[in-house]
């Protein structure tokens, strides 16, 4: 048998030894590149975080002009501390009947034809007239405005987003360039895991197809098993690819393991970058509402004085501006003392007797009134004056459990005491029914069938029309209607928590309980029956 003596190949050492110091150099640059490719993702995304926060403002701002809502930015520091220029205030349109004092209007500058103002109401001018003031402003606006001039009223607050028109108005154009360099900064940052981010999808997708099978030193496929040199015997052959690849095998496992190393950090570094990009998703998100969060305090009543209710003798917010033309109008916002006022046109201030607790509240909770049942009431600072033949009485009403019902208001021929004529008037019984009624030779009433003693509060209201036309309604619904009800002609008062009941059904169980035992606010009479809708409006309204 002939047998072939096949040297060993020198390039053998040498493939060691370059495996080793590849391998060497390969940890080292694995390092270093893991290193580099952390920072380029967190820099892509914090920078996309921050693109896609700006971003989500702006739609903040422009996507309810799609509703029909305006916005417009801030150009001035009159509305200042709580609204700023640069700030973009969108307006929501709203009933001339719904605008009241406190709020944020936007509205036709009066002094600049094609121009809009951004202030607040601040007063009541003559007739329909509103009177607007900066918060910042010492003085009121000089030009009362009507009340169609009235654009929307101040809803939603994006702070500093409109600042570059700001700047482009007063051609500061340094800060624009500043500001424009750092978005460009911000865009190119954005692009900083490009190319890492496609290596990773490749990965994951396994792009390249699968790793070919190493050659040997001799040139045999390891994965087919054939070779290059086709003249030497098969037996010699295969001996001496067994002794070439044992020779290579500690590169070749060097190199596996590189392989295997590089591949545990692509998957490290996309499990992470999908991990922070959530995170910068969610973190963009949240940044957009907090940001753009609590902007409903900006349009919330300026009170010049300080913010307790006991030092200030009535909050702006709580002295609604009243458009349905009642004869009176009792809010119950003072801090202390023995007179309520009248915020109709009429300003006929009321009188707390005895037995009257005022309660204190604020602008998100109105202060009102508790009746003690056996000496409390209201009474009109102000001379006879003819009964209504069509009206409305209306008032918010809180009836405890233990209520034992009385006069919630009606006009009556005396100023105090028992009246000997009485009528047009709201009443609870008892039990915490609501009876509306009038007197005309006899009594017309209409009443609840459901008890109101639940210690919440309700709205209440009696309307008679020109035609005699009866209504009353609970919380805005109509409990039931009456015809041929106007009332009795005659000269007296209209009476807040007290009067005569005698006479009439569902009244307390004595005339000691006329006293209206419970708690009263926003307390009106109007000389004209509101229709379903204006009622329906003052419940939505609310307290």
């Amino acid at each position: 048998m002939t047998t072939y003596d096949v040297p060993r190949h020198p390039a053998t050492a040498s493939v060691t030894a370059v495996g080793a110091r590849g391998h060497e150099t390969s940890t080292s640059g694995s390092a270093a590149g893991a290193r580099l490719g952390w920072l380029r993702i967190v820099v892509g995304i914090l920078s996309r975080t921050v693109l896609g926060t700006l971003v989500g403002l702006l739609l903040w701002a422009a996507v309810p002009a799609v509703i029909g809502w305006t916005p417009t930015t801030v150009m001035t520091g009159s509305m200042e501390p709580r609204i700023h220029p640069g700030d973009v205030v969108v307006a929501r349109p709203v009933a001339e009947s719904s605008i009241h004092r406190g709020q944020v209007l936007l509205f036709q500058d009066p002094d600049r034809a094609d121009h809009l103002r951004l202030h607040r109401y601040d007063d009541n001018g003559q007739g329909t007239q509103i009177v607007t003031k900066g918060d910042a402003n010492q003085a009121a606006d000089s030009t009362p405005i009507d009340r169609s001039a009235v654009v929307g009223v101040g809803y939603l607050r994006v702070p500093y987003i409109g600042t570059p028109f700001v700047w482009a108005a007063g051609h500061q154009w340094g800060h624009l360039l500043v500001t424009g360099s750092a978005l460009m900064l911000l865009v190119l940052g954005a692009q900083a895991d490009r190319s890492l981010r496609r290596e990773l999808k490749g990965e994951g997708r396994g792009e390249g197809g699968a790793a070919s099978a190493p050659e040997d030193a001799t040139g045999t496929s390891s994965a087919t098993g054939t070779s290059g040199a086709s003249t030497a015997p098969s037996g010699l052959v295969l001996a001496s690819v067994a002794a070439a690849s044992a020779a290579v095998d500690p590169a070749s496992r060097r190199g596996l393991r590189l392989a295997d190393r590089r591949e545990r950090r692509l998957r490290r570094l996309r499990g992470a970058a999908g991990t922070l990009a959530v995170a910068g998703l969610v973190g963009g998100l949240a940044l957009t509402l907090v940001v753009s969060g609590g902007a409903g305090a900006a349009f919330s009543s300026q009170v010049t004085s300080t913010s307790t209710f006991a030092s200030s003798a009535a909050y702006d917010c709580l002295m609604p501006a009243v458009t349905d033309s009642p004869v009176f109008a009792y809010g119950y916002n003072e801090a202390a003392g023995a007179s309520t006022a009248d915020s109709s046109a009429t300003r006929r201030a009321g009188t707390l007797s005895g037995g009257v607790t005022r309660v204190a509240g604020a602008c998100g909770s109105s202060p009102f009134v508790t009746l003690n049942g056996t000496s409390g009431q209201v009474t009109t600072n102000a001379p006879a004056v003819a009964a209504p033949t069509a009206f409305t009485v209306e008032s918010w009403i809180n009836l405890p459990a233990n209520s034992a019902g009385g006069k919630i208001i009606g006009f009556g021929n005396q100023a105090s005491g028992q009246s000997g004529q009485y009528d047009r008037q709201l009443w609870a019984s008892g039990t915490g029914l609501i009876t509306f009624g009038t007197y005309n030779g006899g009594t017309k009433t209409v009443s609840t069938t459901k008890t109101y003693r639940d210690g919440a509060w309700h709205h209440v209201a009696g309307t008679v029309t020109a035609a005699g036309v009866m209504t009353l309604y609970v919380d805005g619904a109509v409990v039931g209607t009456q015809t041929n009800a106007l009332g009795e002609p005659t000269t007296g008062y209209w009476r807040v928590g007290y009067d005569n009941l005698a006479g009439w059904p569902n009244i307390p169980a004595s005339s000691a309980n006329y006293f209206f035992g419970g708690s009263l606010d926003d307390t009106a009479a109007y000389t004209t029956a509101l229709s379903a809708a204006t009622i329906a409006q003052h419940v939505k309204n609310g307290r």
